[in-house]
C-alpha cells in the first residue's frame, strides 16, 4: 500500500505544478493544459485575460477564461481543441476553433462589463474562412455549406453556398447566403481612391 502511494505522488508531482487538486490524482483525473493565450480586452480596468483550454480524460476540453485567479467564464467541449486567437490586438474577441466528428465548430467570444458571453456559435465541414472588411472592424465569417457530386471515377464532396456572418448589434448575424464562388462579394472593399 505504501508503495501503491508513493507511486500516485510521483506521478502527480511529475507533472507540472499548476494544476491538479488531491481528488484528481486519486482517480487518474487529471487536467492536462492544451493551450493557454492572452486576450486584450480593451477594458478600462484589467483588460489582459488569460485563456487556459485543458484536456479532461472524463468530460473532454475544457476553456477557462481568468483574471488573474480569477474565473470568468468556463466552457465545457466534448470536442478536440484546434485553436484560438484574440482577433485584434486590443479590444477584439476571441475565436476559438473545435473539431467534432464530422465538422468544424467555431465560437466567437466577447468580454463585456458583465462577463464573457458567446457572440457566435456555428459548425461547418470545412474550417471558417475569417475575413477583415476594415482594420478597425471586426472580423466577417464565412461559413460554407458542401454537398456531394458525383462524376466520373466516384463522389466529390464540393462547396455550395457560403453563409456570411457580421457583427452588428452586439452579436455576429448571417447577413447573406451566396454561392461558393461569389463569397467574396459581400464584403465591403475599400480601395485608396476607388469606389468602396
Amino acid at each position: 500500500m505504501r508503495l501503491a502511494v508513493v507511486a500516485l505522488v510521483s506521478l502527480c508531482t511529475a507533472m507540472d505544478s499548476g494544476a491538479g487538486t488531491a481528488e484528481e490524482c486519486a482517480t487518474g483525473n487529471r487536467r492536462e493544459v492544451s493551450a493557454k493565450a492572452l486576450w486584450d480586452t480593451g477594458a478600462a480596468d484589467e483588460p489582459i485575460l488569460t485563456c487556459v483550454v485543458e484536456k479532461d480524460r472524463i468530460l473532454g476540453h475544457q476553456l477557462r477564461i481568468l483574471r488573474g485567479s480569477t474565473e470568468l467564464f468556463v466552457l465545457g467541449e466534448g470536442d478536440s481543441f484546434l485553436g484560438m486567437f484574440p482577433t485584434s490586438e486590443s479590444g477584439g474577441h476571441l475565436v476559438t476553433l473545435w473539431a467534432t466528428g464530422s465538422a468544424y465548430k467555431t465560437l466567437v467570444l466577447q468580454s463585456e462589463p458583465g462577463g464573457i458571453r458567446v457572440v457566435l456559435d456555428v459548425g461547418s465541414r470545412q474550417f471558417p474562412e475569417i475575413v477583415y472588411e476594415d482594420v478597425n472592424d471586426p472580423p466577417v465569417f464565412l461559413i460554407t455549406h458542401h454537398h456531394w457530386v458525383v462524376r466520373e471515377g466516384g463522389r466529390e464532396f464540393v462547396p455550395e453556398t457560403t453563409q456570411v456572418f457580421k457583427f452588428a448589434n452586439g452579436a455576429y448575424r448571417a447577413v447573406a447566403r451566396l454561392p461558393w464562388l461569389q463569397r467574396f462579394q459581400a464584403i465591403r472593399r475599400e480601395q485608396a481612391g476607388g469606389p468602396p
